[in-house]
């Protein structure tokens, strides 16, 4: 029985060893600590400017049908440190009688003077017709601009009128509109 437990005790042993044999493999850890990402940050500042013909906002009282405001100026500015972005435009809050018949037109182009302020229509038609985020156009293009780069700053130039399909049913109303500048970023190509 000695014989036994000793034969047993034996193997245990050398299993052992194999098993420790088996499990001394050399390693090591190594880490790279501290890794951070930060979010690029967008923001636009529409600047109405009173350097066109008439101030932004509109504030323009007894157009007649078929009658034109003058153009009115503003600036969207891209206030972004490091962000790329493109400008799209859209109305909201269009309220009044006369909205059914005042149409928008809102062009861009190189900043400079009103023909190149006014190289490229933007949108041009019913001012319903551009209600609502579903609505919106693309205010960046060539010219002047596929994108706008950070601190760059993109005119526009626009007018109201009201059709000249406008009868009598539309005197003495109004129309009133917010203008809404959306700013997103492009995503650069990796």
């Amino acid at each position: 029985m000695k014989k036994i437990l000793l034969s047993l005790l034996t193997i245990v042993a050398v299993g052992a060893s194999v098993s420790a044999a088996t499990q001394a493999i050399f390693s090591d850890t190594g880490e790279i600590a501290g890794n951070t990402i930060s979010t690029a940050r967008v923001n636009i500042d529409i600047r109405g400017l009173a350097s066109g013909e008439i101030p932004k906002p509109f504030d323009v009282v007894g157009l007649v049908p078929g009658q034109w405001t003058d153009w009115a100026r503003a600036e969207i500015y891209n206030e972004s440190d490091s962000t790329t972005v493109k400008y799209y435009m859209y109305v909201d809050n269009v309220t009044g009688g006369a909205c059914a018949k005042t149409n928008l037109r809102v062009t861009t182009g190189h900043a400079g003077s009103d023909v190149n302020e006014r190289a490229r229509d933007v949108y041009n038609g019913l001012i319903n017709a551009l209600a609502g985020v579903g609505n919106r156009v693309e205010v960046t293009g060539s010219p002047p601009f596929a994108t706008v780069l950070p601190n760059w700053t993109q005119v526009i130039q626009q007018r109201a009128q009201l059709d000249d399909s406008a009868g009598n049913a539309y005197q003495n109303t109004s129309c009133t509109w917010d203008e809404i500048f959306v700013a997103e970023s492009v995503n650069p190509t990796p």
